[in-house]
């Protein structure tokens, strides 16, 4: 991770086959980057042990392909982000977690299961979007706090579902308060919310549809792309 953000050409963290431990509760990102998954490898097959920290101002960083399970939290963002056909499970706090006022996460086909907090939680200003087919928030809030929520809103932060998805089809059987809640200052459950998609699949993030042929195309390349 170090020669990574070391290096300014290095833009890609390609992760193979395995159970990736990381040392300590986080791996912390301190530059933007990619980490993804190999794609000739099933998803399920290629698991990080440990959580995913991206530090303030650091651009726009994005996750896919791969397994994620945590001692604390599966991912924190305090900068912008994106994952995709990423699972988050058995994590000993949150799932996906956004902070921060301008912080966006958008997550396609991101499965948040059996964490022990909230599933995904949206604070003080952050915006998460979740969008695509395979997208589930499911048996979360393990630990039973009545303030953890599947999905979860507090401040004047937004979760949004773009149609066809809505929030009582992708959070269901979550423990602690509910499906989906607000809690502690200026929380209103109404900031979780059911939107249209919009035109051109705007919402879509950049990095999508890998397959090794396409590497190239998204910038993948054996120049920019470190290979664990």
């Amino acid at each position: 991770m170090k020669k990574v953000h070391r290096d300014d050409s290095l833009t890609t963290i390609l992760v193979g086959a395995g159970e990736h431990l990381i040392n300590g509760n986080n791996l912390v990102i301190r530059s933007d980057m990619n980490i993804v998954g190999d794609p000739s490898v099933s998803r399920d097959k290629i698991v990080i042990l440990g959580g995913i920290l991206f530090k303030k101002e650091i651009g726009m960083c994005h996750l896919q392909h791969l397994t994620l399970q945590a001692k604390g939290s599966g991912v924190r963002g305090y900068s912008s982000y994106t994952m995709e056909d990423v699972l988050v499970k058995q994590c000993g706090h949150n799932g996906v977690y956004a902070h921060g006022n301008g912080i966006a996460c958008r997550c396609t086909n991101v499965e948040v299961h059996q964490c022990a907090r909230s599933g995904v939680l949206a604070t003080n200003g952050a915006s998460i979007t979740l969008s695509g087919a395979k997208t589930t928030v499911r048996h979360n809030c393990t630990k039973g706090n009545s303030t953890d929520y599947g999905l979860r809103v507090n401040g004047a932060s937004t979760i949004q579902l773009v149609a066809p998805l809505t929030k009582e089809i992708v959070s269901v059987g979550n423990g602690g308060g509910g499906d989906w809640g607000a809690s502690f200052i200026n929380g209103d459950i109404n900031q979780i919310k059911n939107i249209e998609a919009p035109p051109n699949g705007e919402m879509k993030p950049s990095q999508t549809g890998l397959t090794k042929e396409n590497y190239v195309l998204q910038g993948y390349t054996t120049v920019n792309t470190l290979r664990f």
